[in-house]
């Protein structure tokens, strides 16, 4: 009786087989064209991040390199070197709005809450409040080091992507 209960499965599945093989090939073929485009939506989301790295770069490149909080604090104390890296900075307001689905999200709230109290704003000119410039310096040298970190946190994303 087990014998000829398994030679009606077997003979019920070559009859089905025809039918069932392509039905997987699709579903197959589906599920990894599914896989490749979200792989590829990824990259592409990947992507327009790096060039939101690459238009904020610039700006915080002009910060000078290789000096401590204390050492650019000091700096500050020159009004013309403030009122420059003051100005400067401001693009990075407007950078932000720009690029707001693409730039990392830890550079929107260092820019929300750490950089715009200390500058006043008014339609369309921003100042940076005189008594806050330890702050500003502070924050100039966390903006070297965020850059690093989401530069680092990009390619590290993207080398994974590519495997």
């Amino acid at each position: 009786m087990d014998n000829k209960f398994c030679l009606e499965i077997l003979r019920l599945v070559e009859s089905l087989a025809p039918s069932v093989v392509p039905i997987l090939g699709v579903w197959l073929g589906w599920q990894l064209g599914t896989i490749s485009q979200r792989r590829q939506r990824r990259l592409d989301s990947l992507e327009r991040s790096f060039i939101a790295l690459r238009e904020i770069l610039p700006v915080i490149d002009q910060i000078p390199s290789g000096l401590s909080m204390e050492e650019l604090q000091n700096r500050l104390g020159d009004n013309t070197f403030k009122k420059s890296m003051a100005e400067r900075v401001v693009r990075l307001f407007g950078l932000r709005r720009e690029l707001i689905p693409f730039i990392d999200h830890e550079f929107v709230e260092l820019i929300d809450n750490k950089l715009g109290p200390l500058y006043i704003i008014d339609a369309g000119t921003y100042t940076l409040r005189e008594n806050h410039v330890k702050q500003f310096a502070a924050i100039l040298v966390e903006l070297r080091d965020l850059s690093v970190r989401v530069e680092r946190k990009l390619v590290a994303e993207h080398e994974k992507l590519k495997k």
